[in-house]
């Protein structure tokens, strides 16, 4: 039962090995250099490759002008995602276009804002049975792995990687899709499968994991409206690599001590 349990955790994300910035940062430049806010020029029609700020206390603009520019941020500033949007307003209005995509910018606002790894739980959502022993814990880790389960639809690292290639690309925008239903469908099998006693912390690990895995595949859903949300959806997926490791650990001290082959 190694083999097959190993393989089972490793449906949940056990391979991932995603690239905080896998694209390169030309295409990140090229998108948020388009959103940074900049002084309006003396055109009465701003291009929607621009986010206008209102004029310095120096400078006059007619009344219908600054209309204009009004409607015009309030327009652009719904087209973004969650963590671009509160990106771009973290930089200052007269940042330069060279300085919107630092690096060390980028990386501490990601940090920052990227949350907890792994999601709180709703009440509930963990089940357990009273049931211990060996027999308890073959029938969980059982319940778990594909070999014994055919429920549980295999999801990794590559699967994602290429995936979101195809999305990017255009060849399918809609490649990341039945990658994100197949999470789904295991993080809902996983819902109902009882952990005894002793299996709690790591059935709670496993549910946090995948939940976290969802979710992150949805931020690189939509990376082309949220590109900075799509860079924390990477760093968050590279960062699961460690919490998958720590689950197979303990799936391996528990068929070690009740000597599970």
């Amino acid at each position: 039962m190694h083999t097959t349990n190993k393989v089972g955790i490793r449906i949940a994300g056990i391979t991932l090995a995603l690239a905080l910035a896998m694209f390169g940062l030309s295409k990140a430049v090229a998108f948020l250099v388009s959103q940074t806010p900049e002084t309006p020029a003396t055109t009465p029609n701003p291009t929607s490759a621009q986010i206008v700020q209102p004029p310095s206390p120096a400078t006059t603009l007619p009344p219908e002008l600054q209309k204009q520019i009004s409607a015009y941020k309030e327009s652009a500033n719904e087209t973004l995602g969650e963590y671009t949007k509160k990106y771009i307003q973290s930089l200052p209005a007269e940042s330069e276009k060279n300085e919107v995509l630092a690096p060390t910018k980028v990386e501490e606002f990601v940090n920052t804002n990227k949350e907890a790894l792994l999601p709180a739980l709703f009440a509930g959502t963990v089940k357990t049975t009273t049931a211990s022993g060996k027999e308890a814990i073959v029938k969980y880790l059982d319940a778990i792995a594909p070999s014994h389960n055919p429920a549980i639809k295999p999801v990794t690292g590559e699967m994602i990687s290429a995936a979101l290639i195809k999305q990017e690309s255009g060849e399918d925008i809609q490649a990341l899709a039945p990658v994100h239903a197949s999470i789904e469908s295991n993080f809902n099998l996983f819902k109902n499968v009882q952990a005894p006693k002793e299996a709690v912390e790591l059935h709670t690990k496993l549910l946090q994991a995948t939940l976290a895995l969802m979710n992150n595949v949805t931020l690189l859903q939509n990376i082309q409206k949220d590109f900075v949300g799509g860079l924390i959806g990477q760093k968050n997926l590279a960062d699961l690599n460690a919490v998958f490791t720590e689950i197979g650990t303990q799936i391996l001290a528990l068929e070690t001590k009740y000597n599970i082959k």
